[in-house]
């Protein structure tokens, strides 16, 4: 889960290096020039990108917050919004109050607005179907 919670906090040169050294590694073996779009290769290969990725882990990790199937020290960090409750027995996430720009980087926030952001009918899925339709969904 240290990946989840603490990434958005790292330092973002460290997340572009990661990015273009995988962005490398994806052009050189497709043979493709240091020009092209390694992007087409993600795309055609059905593959998520560096951030498409951290947001899939994101959302997987609040799947498993909202279903109580993580430690308590991290289910508790989200709350649920009953006053925005929904008709089809799915309650919204209440994202934290920010005060500053490292707010908007805490788990409880990306991770509430995030899971807020995802339509309805994912949010029902069990665990594996969740994983495969969030790619499906990132990637649309």
């Amino acid at each position: 889960y240290c990946n989840v919670v603490f990434q958005p906090c790292s330092d973002h040169s460290q997340t572009d290096r990661r990015r273009k050294a995988e962005n490398f590694v994806v052009r050189l073996c497709y043979g493709k020039r240091k020009r092209d779009s390694a992007s087409e290769v993600f795309r055609a290969n059905g593959w998520l990108r560096h951030d498409q990725r951290a947001d899939k882990q994101l959302l997987s990790t609040m799947h498993h917050c909202v279903h109580g199937i993580v430690p308590g020290y991290l289910s508790r960090l989200i709350e649920f919004s009953l006053s925005d409750a929904r008709g089809n027995g799915l309650i919204p996430l209440r994202p934290p109050r920010i005060t500053s720009e490292s707010g908007r980087k805490r788990f409880a926030y990306l991770g509430a607005t995030a899971w807020n952001g995802l339509p309805e009918d994912i949010k029902q899925l069990q665990h594996g179907a969740f994983c495969n339709a969030v790619a499906r969904y990132l990637t649309g």
